[in-house]
């Protein structure tokens, strides 16, 4: 198994090397930030495997300019299980740091959680009816938006937009 998982990360490196090239008239520092960005860029690409398939979402998302941000409206019956909805795992995001969460969360049955993860820390943004918009700031590493529901009966709807700072 430790031998599986060195070999998976050697390969990333090499492909990772092999895709963004080098050529002779590069000083070290343009190899520094065109390695770090090949790599930002496959852990992005990589990270959008956690988030819930498309087809498999109860309700309709409507993506933003990465899988970060967008909206998302839904009407549960019965729902057992997590929708990853917005996130990544990167280093840097090109459209900087500060996230806007809007949501209504409306619970007719069962238990239902708007949960957000930063790293191995997770947070209930709301877990009873109501409406609200907050602010979060986001650095390099995993930051999920999931929905976690118990026989949840319902509704969401979910907005997540960039701020301009």
């Amino acid at each position: 198994m430790k031998i599986k998982h060195t070999l998976t990360v050697f390969l990333v490196l090499c492909i990772t090397v092999f895709c963004i090239g080098c050529s002779t008239g590069q000083t070290a520092r343009s190899l520094k930030d065109n390695l770090l960005d090949g790599w930002n860029n496959w852990m992005q690409s990589y990270s959008r495997r956690a988030l819930t398939k498309e087809h498999e979402l109860i309700g309709i998302k409507t993506k933003g300019a990465d899988a970060y941000t967008g909206t998302y409206t839904a009407e549960y019956d019965q729902f057992n299980g997590k929708e990853f909805l917005f996130g990544g795992t990167a280093l840097t995001r090109k459209y900087g740091n500060r996230l806007q969460v809007s949501y209504t969360l409306s619970i007719t049955k069962g238990t239902a959680s708007l949960v957000f993860i930063s790293g191995s820390d997770e947070s209930i943004i709301a877990d009873s009816i109501g409406e609200d918009t907050k602010l979060y700031t986001i650095s390099a590493g995993d930051h999920y938006f999931y929905l976690q529901g118990e026989n949840f009966s319902g509704s969401l709807v979910l907005s997540v937009e960039d701020v301009n700072t």
